[in-house]
């Protein structure tokens, strides 16, 4: 049995709820007023509203919930950075050109007992390169450095004979290099040599004008 009131209704189960007006306009009195679990006595279009309230906030919650579970499966990966490309790093220069040389001098007893090569673009520094290894029994040659750049290779000492320093290759490249190939060479296992310390060594004069000179050593 239940018990009319403005503002509550006492339900026979001692549950109070809010009591909701009738509302007139969707129902006539002579129909049975439908009823709710929880005690109180509501018009029809109410109870519509109600049940149609709770079905979105079902939906929504287990909408929710799929979102949740499909979000977590979700692979984010970051954003690559654009790729640059350097000229100098990746671009592999072409050989353009062979170059013509001269060889000023080479020999097997140098002064220098260290093996290095070096390059040489002024006349005052080629003079004393000359004198340390040929002294003044002949003069240095004339360069035109604003033309040619002199290399000159060192072994380094040797315990016999039949090591050398031989000239290759001269190559202009596609990047305005000049490169110089030399080989190291050395006797082989049957040759008869001289029981000799000895110090190879060779000096070239290249066409480079002021371009960048790269000297590498071919294998034997």
């Amino acid at each position: 049995m239940h018990h009319r009131c403005r503002g509550k209704i006492a339900a026979s189960d001692g549950v109070n709820t809010t009591c909701y007006r009738q509302l007139a306009l969707f129902r006539t009195s002579h129909e049975p007023i439908p009823r709710i679990g929880c005690g109180c006595i509501l018009k029809e279009p109410l109870v519509i509203l109600l049940y149609m309230k709770f079905s979105l906030r079902v939906a929504a919650t287990l909408s929710l919930i799929a979102l949740v579970s499909c979000v977590g499966q979700i692979k984010v990966h970051p954003e690559k950075k654009p790729e640059t490309v350097s000229s100098s790093s990746h671009m592999v220069p072409t050989v353009i050109d062979s170059l013509e040389y001269d060889v000023l001098g080479s020999g097997s007893h140098a002064s220098v007992t260290d093996g290095y090569t070096t390059l040489i673009r002024n006349p005052d520094a080629f003079n004393r390169l000359w004198s340390s290894i040929l002294g003044s029994s002949m003069p240095a040659p004339d360069i035109d450095f604003g033309v040619y750049a002199v290399i000159a290779s060192f072994m380094g000492q040797r315990n016999t004979g039949g090591f050398s320093v031989q000239p290759v290759r001269v190559e202009l490249l596609s990047d305005d290099r000049v490169r110089v190939v030399l080989r190291n060479e050395a006797p082989r296992k049957d040759q008869v040599v001289t029981q000799v310390l000895t110090s190879p060594y060779v000096i070239l004069a290249v066409p480079v004008g002021q371009a960048d000179v790269l000297v590498m050593f071919e294998d034997n």
